[in-house]
């Protein structure tokens, strides 16, 4: 339950992939996904306003595959964040601090 606490802290949605209007997180996550995939799809090519995740997982009609997309991320990680928005990097940067903050110390 720790980690919920620590996502809930930083997101008042609780997710980490919250759209909430954000197009530009989608299209960041839709760009990992296509190089991941070697495919091209694009926002208007996939149905509702939920996550991200969900809009791609009907699109393909099958499991999302987070694995893949984080090895071709990783993989690349020089060029991947290279394409992530400052946004983006602070958010990261909150949750590894709240991470932090939940460590027992020594």
């Amino acid at each position: 339950m720790l980690l919920i606490g620590i996502v809930q802290a930083r997101s008042p949605s609780g997710r980490f992939d919250a759209v909430d209007g954000a197009r530009h997180r989608c299209q960041q996550r839709l760009a990992f996904y296509n190089e991941a995939y070697g495919v091209s799809l694009k926002l208007s090519d996939l149905s509702g306003k939920d996550r991200i995740v969900a809009r791609i997982t009907r699109k393909i009609g099958k499991e999302f595959n987070h694995g893949h997309v984080a090895a071709v991320f990783l993989r690349n990680l020089d060029r991947s964040i290279q394409g992530l928005s400052v946004a983006t990097l602070e958010r990261f940067e909150q949750v590894i601090e709240a991470l932090v903050r939940a460590l027992p110390a020594e």
